[in-house]
């Protein structure tokens, strides 16, 4: 995620796709799972692993906070990690008795040969298998998201020109397929974490569920609106759900997006992005429940003593 700008042209046609759609319609999230009707869901990332919550009693208590923080659920990290140490199926098990749902993320390995490392590419498959035979009976799991791999250090061209090959759209084809036969009663939906606009990500997939945008502030202390509104734009003519998969904000020095002066001005631009999305119907998540211990970058709304930060008190207050 860095700082993106889109050509004239592209701008344009988004601002005018903004104009008209957003006056005639909010994007919805509302439908159906296993028959049940269900609305918009508040969700927010969380990395066990990567918050010294090392075993599941752990675990445990964090799911209890995301709950009395009124979150429906989490966007869970670590999956991997998780599934090998066999702690998977009983993190999932629990967040049932709780009542937390789950978005699950998926992200291939060695994105810079995607989708070229065919050794990567079997890999990812098997793992989508298996994790898929784990998850398939749990109702508590929303969805999977499969990434639209970026490389980010090979700028913005070379992005551009690999999404737009016709191997790039069949492996995201070929990884919807294997998740769908091996669980077809979840959803299966792709999330990009870079501007659609620019890089023009393939659409229209058999079998996807719908699509999600990480339409991170480049304004500080402010929520962009305007990007938010663009990045959903591009989806619109999909007709499917179309949600914030992830979005958050911090006040270290880097990077330069999501970026607020101070926890005062985070909190306050926190209250104004959950009352903005809320008004369209959106689900959202927020990026991230603690800080990871990998980076010196304060996203979280919770401190690692499990204190809440005015930011997190402020969804406790309701916005």
């Amino acid at each position: 995620m860095v700082t993106l700008k889109k050509p004239v042209s592209i701008v344009l046609g988004a601002v005018l796709s903004i104009v008209i759609l957003f006056s005639s319609a909010r994007f919805s999230e509302f439908g159906s799972y296993d028959g049940v009707a269900r609305a918009r869901f508040r969700l927010v990332a969380y990395a066990p692993y990567e918050a010294y919550a090392s075993t599941i009693q752990k675990m445990k208590v964090d799911l209890e906070l995301v709950k009395d923080m009124g979150f429906d659920g989490v966007k869970l990290w670590n999956i991997p990690p998780l599934l090998k140490d066999g702690n998977l199926p009983t993190l999932l098990d629990l967040g049932r008795q709780l009542g937390v749902k789950f978005n699950l993320p998926l992200m291939v390995e060695k994105e810079d040969y995607f989708p070229d490392d065919a050794g990567s590419i079997a890999g990812f498959k098997a793992y989508l298998s298996e994790l898929a035979k784990v998850v398939r009976l749990r109702d508590n799991v929303l969805w999977y998201g499969l990434w639209y791999p970026i490389t980010w250090s090979k700028g913005d061209l070379w992005n551009q020109q690999n999404v737009a090959r016709p191997e790039y759209r069949q492996a995201l084809q070929e990884f919807i397929s294997i998740l769908k036969e091996n669980d077809p009663r979840h959803e299966v939906r792709v999330f990009a974490d870079g501007d659609p606009w620019l890089f023009r990500f393939p659409k229209n997939f058999s079998n996807l569920d719908g699509y999600g945008v990480q339409p991170y502030s480049h304004i500080t202390d402010s929520i962009d609106e305007e990007r938010i509104k663009s990045q959903i734009s591009y989806f619109l003519d999909t007709q499917k759900t179309i949600y914030i998969d992830e979005w958050g904000l911090h006040t270290t020095p880097s990077p330069n997006y999501g970026l607020c002066a101070d926890e005062e001005t985070k909190t306050k631009a926190l209250a104004d992005f959950v009352s903005f999305v809320e008004a369209e119907d959106l689900t959202w998540t927020y990026f991230m429940l603690f800080d990871s211990y990998l980076y010196s970058i304060d996203w979280g709304i919770v401190n690692g003593n499990r204190s809440l930060r005015s930011s997190g008190q402020i969804l406790i207050r309701g916005t």
